[in-house]
């Protein structure tokens, strides 16, 4: 997929929070989980991370789709022999059903619970 120029700095802005809003089919799913890929390559830990969107279904893609790049991006680092950072991603890759990517209204009702 090639990406605008947007897209890409969504992508690549570190150490910021983002608010990320496009119509239907602008590839903002896309662009929210290769963001997100790109934070853990870089370190960061899937569960430190906050990502909320408006609906259920949304969620779930999210979560599905992180899960299923992180499966790919294991697989290329074992071909490449790094089983270490390998071993990271299978730990990243067990957190995403407990971690912070839900409905803004769910996260709410967690801080208030």
């Amino acid at each position: 997929m090639e990406l605008s120029y947007a897209q890409q700095q969504v992508i690549n802005t570190k150490n910021k929070s983002l608010l990320v809003s496009a119509s239907a089919g602008s590839g903002k799913t896309f662009v929210v989980i290769e963001r997100i890929i790109e934070s853990i390559k870089n370190g960061a830990d899937v569960s430190r991370l906050l990502v909320l969107t408006f609906t259920n279904a949304a969620a779930s893609e999210l979560k599905e789709r992180l899960v299923t790049s992180l499966y790919s991006l294991k697989d290329e680092l074992m071909e490449n022999g790094n089983k270490a950072e390998a071993t990271r991603i299978t730990k990243q890759i067990t957190r995403v059903p407990m971690s912070d990517i839900s409905t803004i209204h769910s996260f709410c009702l967690n801080i208030i619970r």
